[in-house]
């Protein structure tokens, strides 16, 4: 787990965004377009809660991943009226297909991977700031790809 966290750290530098859109420096820090374009898709998948305890009692539910050179985006639908919500986490994809995700919104940090056509994450765990209306459960996240971008 020591490594993954050394490799979330640099993934994440530049990774909070100031409102929609990529995350701040993305452009700026991002692999080279043609080294990620092979995981670029749209993935379909579940946002498991870690642990079933009195304060995380959420079901599981669908989630989206979009993912575009280098950049990578969990949305609750891929429908076009959710393109002008704010996506739920932000982040970079390496050349090697890890991932490193943060709460656009939130201090929430995730870490994970895409082999193939699957990709798996799981929330880090780290200060927790409850606040009102959101969850305080970890999250493990498992995806396929679905579609490709469309251009």
């Amino acid at each position: 787990m020591a490594a993954l966290a050394l490799m979330v750290v640099p993934l994440l530098a530049g990774c909070a965004a100031e409102g929609g859109g990529a995350p701040a420096g993305v452009a700026r820090d991002a692999p080279r377009p043609e080294a990620t374009t092979r995981f670029d898709g749209w993935y379909r998948g579940r946002q498991l809660p870690l642990a079933l305890s009195p304060a995380c009692r959420e079901n599981p539910r669908s989630v989206w991943f979009r993912v575009e050179t280098g950049v990578i985006e969990m949305r609750s639908s891929r429908h076009r009226h959710s393109a002008v919500q704010r996506p739920i986490l932000v982040g970079t994809v390496s050349p090697g297909g890890e991932v490193a995700l943060r709460g656009d919104t939130s201090d929430r940090l995730a870490a994970g991977r895409i082999d193939g056509d699957r990709l798996t994450a799981s929330d880090q765990s780290g200060p927790v700031v409850p606040r009102e209306g959101h969850s305080h459960c970890l999250h493990h996240y498992d995806a396929a790809r679905a579609e490709a971008i469309r251009r």
